[in-house]
């Protein structure tokens, strides 16, 4: 099989960017996963304005719908994502995230807490659905009430997927944010992570276990590989930590939505 000259320089954006990329999320859920182990998970009543690790059950402040699966849920979240074919492989484009605006509680043995997502990194409920003609009216009108054009400019129908994410009433629920001071919710802190699961601290940690390490050295592969093949072909060093420090850059501000696992219906 015979590369071309675009072949390399593709290869090697990938794994500039795609390597720096990986270390900085790898190095980010090593930090996490420390952080979890070392925060004490507290009681509602007895928690401190802070930094704080709370476990019990979701409690809905209002009973939503949620707009795919049309359960009764405390909260939802649903992601849509355009699929296109390069002629060898798909490839997903977000097109549309859209999520409840109600807050719900944690509630445990003392009492209970409102909760604001936005901005979390969630673990929870995932269910996927692909549009295909024989469910696309079924979506439709969803889809265009979101103002998304079900066709290209060509005037084909594009290949859409939708995931959404739900918490329901009774749901057990570990959360690590920041419970604010005043108005007593925990939210998305100012630096650190915002975590909220459907499962036990326990669980969770078992998932952080080898995802940060395999993350970080899969990053560093690659991107010495990509240093190495840049080299090679003449590229100018300044160019190489430029791209570094892009996949750097994009893995601090691409939300973590996008690194959600699905842990199947109920």
């Amino acid at each position: 099989m015979e590369y071309t000259n675009s072949d390399v320089v593709k290869s090697i954006l990938l794994e500039l960017v795609g390597g720096s990329y990986s270390l900085s999320w790898g190095l980010r859920n090593v930090n996490e996963k420390r952080l979890i182990e070392n925060t004490p998970v507290s009681k509602v009543r007895s928690a401190a304005v802070g930094v704080v690790e709370l476990s019990g059950v979701a409690r809905c402040q209002k009973i939503e719908k949620s707009p795919l699966s049309n359960r009764e849920c405390c909260w939802w979240h649903c992601r849509v994502v355009e699929l296109r074919s390069d002629g060898n492989s798909l490839k997903g484009a977000t097109i549309k995230q859209v999520s409840s605006d109600e807050l719900f509680y944690l509630e445990d043995t003392s009492g209970r807490v409102l909760i604001n997502p936005a901005g979390a990194e969630l673990r929870v409920l995932n269910n996927t659905f692909d549009v295909t003609p024989e469910n696309a009216s079924q979506f439709t009108p969803l889809i265009e009430r979101w103002g998304i054009n079900g066709q290209n400019h060509l005037g084909a129908e594009i290949r859409l997927q939708m995931t959404e994410q739900v918490i329901l009433d009774g749901d057990p629920l570990f959360v690590m944010g920041e419970l604010s001071e005043g108005s007593m919710v925990v939210k998305a802190p100012l630096r650190g992570p915002f975590v909220i699961s459907t499962q036990s601290e326990q669980d969770l940690l078992k998932h952080f276990k080898w995802r940060g390490p395999l993350a970080i050295l899969g990053g560093i592969t690659f991107s010495t590989f990509g240093a190495w093949m840049a080299l090679l072909n003449d590229w100018n060093p300044l160019s190489i930590v430029g791209l570094i420090i892009t996949g750097f850059v994009a893995s601090l501000i691409v939300k973590p939505f996008h690194f959600n696992f699905n842990l199947g219906g109920k």
